[in-house]
């Protein structure tokens, strides 16, 4: 039998919020509800007053995806004219090189159209997608630093991986170890994950969708249940946080079950939800957005929440902002609270060094800065 640990985050401003997800979101699912307060955050942060920055050359111009090792930054910024990955210093914003380019292919630096969400770092190795194959880039990073700059011997491809043709396009794909692709599609599917052995050539699906409106077709649960997903270095644990739903699921492949954080959001999620005539896709209109990213690392979950709407005045689009700011919820891998970071307005991307010790982040309307916070 699944097993489910489900921990309501309550924010109780007066009794009457009491009542706004802990019977919505519960699926059926054996387990125990445990009510905690907001209080359960130890440690509230506000960045627009603490956070520091670094002066970085060239500027970020159109940034879409950061990622960090312990001494790098690497930004995917599509203003940039050279190069689709740009490497810096994450110690004094350094501008080190730059590498990758956009292009058919075949070639191993080439990319189509690379997948933001497919970015991502683990120690040296910088992982990213576009919609056909999958790379595994090793960098030098003491080689860099102590030259003081990226050179082509610094880069290294470790795995390219060409997606099957019933897994084209795969997103957020990353690969753990040198045998397992994992990846999401975001329709006509029955499980949350695939998995796919380089080895063996075999697909799999894992862990089941919530079921939080059985009125909506399965056929859209890919739409429905959108999410953003990070596995851990081990590949043991994958954490799903839900657009739709706010709502953190911590995934273990060991025991095959999960511990499922439900924030209660200052908004419950439409009762009805329809779908377009094919039932594939939902129809948002309306619909509430509470979790964006999410990342994990050794120790900590961090999960992007930015709480609106979109809806439709006057036959013009509007956005209802539930929550002026972004919030980061930060997690330790049992799903217990550690922090709530409030984010700088406006902001656009964040990333934590795997050490947990800085969270750095971009604002577009400061081009030339990098932001920083020392979170230990």
């Amino acid at each position: 039998m699944r097993s489910k640990i489900s921990i309501l985050l309550s924010l109780f401003v007066a009794m009457s919020c009491s009542n706004l997800n802990s019977e919505s979101l519960n699926d059926s699912t054996d387990g125990v509800d445990v009510l905690v307060t907001t209080d359960s955050f130890p440690e509230v942060i506000d960045l627009s007053t603490v956070a520091d920055s670094i002066e970085i050359p060239p500027v970020l111009l159109l940034t879409r995806a950061v990622a960090s090792s312990n001494d790098l930054l690497v930004a995917h910024d599509v203003g940039s004219k050279d190069t689709l990955f740009r490497v810096f210093n994450s110690t004094n914003g350094k501008y080190l090189g730059g590498f990758g380019y956009t292009g058919p292919g075949p070639l191993d630096f080439e990319f189509q159209v690379v997948l933001p969400l497919s970015i991502s770092m683990q120690g040296d190795t910088l992982q990213a997608s576009d919609e056909k194959t999958h790379r595994a880039f090793l960098i030098d990073s003491k080689a860099a630093l102590k030259e003081g700059k990226l050179k082509s011997t610094h880069v290294s491809l470790l795995d390219r991986v060409s997606f099957p043709k019933d897994l084209t396009p795969l997103s957020r794909a990353v690969l753990i170890g040198n045998t397992t692709l994992y990846g999401v599609k975001d329709a006509g599917v029955e499980k949350h994950l695939y998995a796919y052995n380089l080895e063996s050539k075999e697909v799999e699906q894992l862990f089941d969708f919530p079921d939080f409106r059985p009125s909506v077709p399965a056929t859209a649960n890919g739409s429905l249940y959108m999410s953003d997903f990070a596995l851990s270095t081990d590949g043991r644990k994958a954490v799903f946080v839900y657009r739709y739903f706010p709502v953190i699921r911590i995934y273990n492949f060991d025991k095959l079950d999960y511990t499922e954080i439900n924030y209660a959001s200052q908004n419950e999620q439409l009762k009805n939800i329809e779908t377009y005539p094919d039932e594939g896709y939902i129809i948002d209109r309306d619909m509430y957005k509470y979790y964006g990213s999410v990342e994990i690392t050794d120790e900590r979950i961090y999960a992007s929440y930015h709480e609106y709407q979109y809806v439709i005045e006057n036959g013009e689009r509007r956005t209802n902002w539930a929550k002026e700011y972004r919030e980061l919820h930060v997690f330790d891998l049992s799903g217990k609270p550690l922090q709530k970071i409030i984010l700088p307005k406006p902001f656009v991307r964040f990333t934590i060094s795997p050490d947990d010790k800085l969270l750095y982040f971009t604002k577009p309307d400061i081009e030339d800065q990098l932001f920083y916070y020392k979170l230990k």
